[in-house]
């Protein structure tokens, strides 16, 4: 049961304070690592949960209950060795990918990739707007190219790392999400999965609502109660950084419903619908949000 205080109302200037700076390795050691690691106080209280998220997201993408468990023991296992001879977080990091890049197959990969851009367009069809659609931090593009193929629509794909695999056309932003789109040149901006892996989410919202003529869509983190916030951290850190095996910024910019919604207020748009929708993706279980936001 989700549990959301909207009540506990937070500034934008003490929202701020809690957003971290790129890969903050004191954060890892100190709040992510100890879930792997027996005898600490993080891993009695949550690795059990942590378990259960990691196998089914193996068994999701394709991995027998039984490979699941055997992955599960070697990935323990490393961050444990690793943990024991103080190794720097990107050796462990490092290691990791080493071992699990025999169980990456790219046929797997691809239909893997496919079933969650059709989930991502699922989730959010019904709330666009207009002829011009944004994606923003589109990833390989697949959810833009599903919206242009489905709805007719004219998508603009913006990522500041180049993931494309699509014959859609790639505009570049800047690290803190500034692109060089006109103000109110789109209809419908979507951020998913997107600002939690920014430095300042703000700017990246603030820049959206300089391009975005009507709405909004967000699909973010949520961290209502601490083992949200702990299973998120981990799964970011595993799902993103290992799995894609790239150097991508892992903040950990996870906020509640309320400060979203404060930073939506921020830039001048009015949250007119909220959707929890739990773990629902099953390759990284974190859980989301869903906000949709017009102009005020």
């Amino acid at each position: 049961m989700m549990k959301i205080d909207m009540n506990n109302r937070q500034s934008v200037s003490e929202i701020l304070t809690l957003l971290r700076q790129g890969q903050d390795e004191r954060l890892y050691f100190n709040d992510v690592i100890p879930l792997f690691y027996p005898g600490t106080p993080l891993f009695q209280k949550y690795n059990v949960a942590l378990k259960t998220a990691f196998t089914s997201a193996f068994i999701a993408g394709g991995a027998s209950a039984d490979e699941s468990e055997l992955r599960w023991k070697g990935i323990t296992t490393i961050i444990i060795e690793g943990i024991d001879k103080k190794i720097q977080l990107a050796e462990l990091e490092n290691r990791l990918l080493t071992y699990y890049k025999v169980f990456l197959q790219p046929t797997q990969i691809e239909i893997n990739q496919n079933a969650r851009a059709n989930r991502c367009f699922n989730a959010i069809k019904d709330y666009i707007v207009g002829d011009i659609v944004l994606d923003y931090g589109c990833g390989k593009g697949l959810l833009g190219a599903k919206i242009q193929s489905e709805l007719n629509k004219k998508i603009i794909l913006i990522d500041n790392i180049n993931f494309n695999k699509t014959l859609l056309p790639l505009l570049m932003s800047d690290k803190n999400g500034k692109t060089s789109l006109e103000n109110s040149s789109v209809d419908t901006s979507i951020a998913y999965l997107v600002l939690h892996h920014m430095d300042n989410p703000l700017s990246g919202l603030t820049e959206l609502a300089r391009i975005t003529k009507h709405r909004l869509i967000l699909m973010e983190g949520y961290v209502e109660e601490d083992q949200q916030l702990y299973i998120n951290r981990s799964i970011d850190w595993f799902f993103n950084r290992i799995l894609l095996g790239v150097d991508m910024n892992v903040p950990f910019n996870f906020l509640k419903i309320n400060q979203w919604e404060t930073l939506l207020n921020e830039i001048g748009f009015k949250v007119i619908k909220m959707e929890y929708v739990g773990a629902d993706e099953k390759l990284a279980p974190e859980h989301h949000v869903l906000l949709i936001a017009d102009r005020a």
